[in-house]
């Protein structure tokens, strides 16, 4: 099978395990963010969950030797809450964030990951993968903007941004 066939068959795989976005990148180094990044540290702009180490952030190569491909994938936060519970004037009333409904997207990320990577690995067992959800080396958002580029496949409804996963492929 060759890989264009490959994709084709993962994108499908990819929306049958409940993937609502996946694409592929290049995994060349994301020089562009250096500056962005070294300015964050400067300015003390960042959370806490980075990587201080910022070649690592913009190197996939030092991630993974021989890295090729960059798979980035995302599920929607769910839109309709089943059993919403029903306002009452006079008693207390709120709003939860729709990313706090249910399974922790972080959890439900990395299980759709490990079986995404197990497909892979069927079809290519010399494939050597290394997964980050939203807490890895890489810009999250740097790396679904160069999967956007390239073409990403919605395989069903809208997305919020904060939820890409990123696996490296390596050869």
């Amino acid at each position: 099978m060759n890989l264009d066939q490959f994709q084709e068959e993962l994108v499908a795989y990819a929306s049958e395990i409940g993937i609502d976005k996946i694409g592929f990148a290049s995994a060349e180094p994301f020089y562009n963010l250096k500056h962005r990044l070294i300015r964050q540290q400067q300015l003390k702009y960042q959370s806490g969950f980075e990587e201080p180490d910022i070649e690592k952030r913009i190197r996939p190569d030092l991630l993974l030797d021989e890295a090729v491909s960059i798979i980035a994938i995302a599920i929607a936060y769910p839109s309709k809450m089943k059993d919403a519970p029903q306002g009452v004037k006079g008693a207390r009333r709120g709003i939860f964030s729709r990313s706090s409904w249910g399974k922790d997207y972080h959890a439900a990320l990395r299980e759709r990951l490990v079986l995404l990577e197990a497909f892979i690995a069927a079809h290519y067992p010399e494939a050597r993968m290394r997964s980050m959800v939203d807490t890895g080396e890489l810009s999250d958002r740097a790396v679904a903007e160069r999967a956007e580029s390239a073409g990403v496949r919605k395989t069903r409804q809208s997305l919020q941004r904060n939820s890409v996963l990123t696996s490296i492929w390596g050869k």
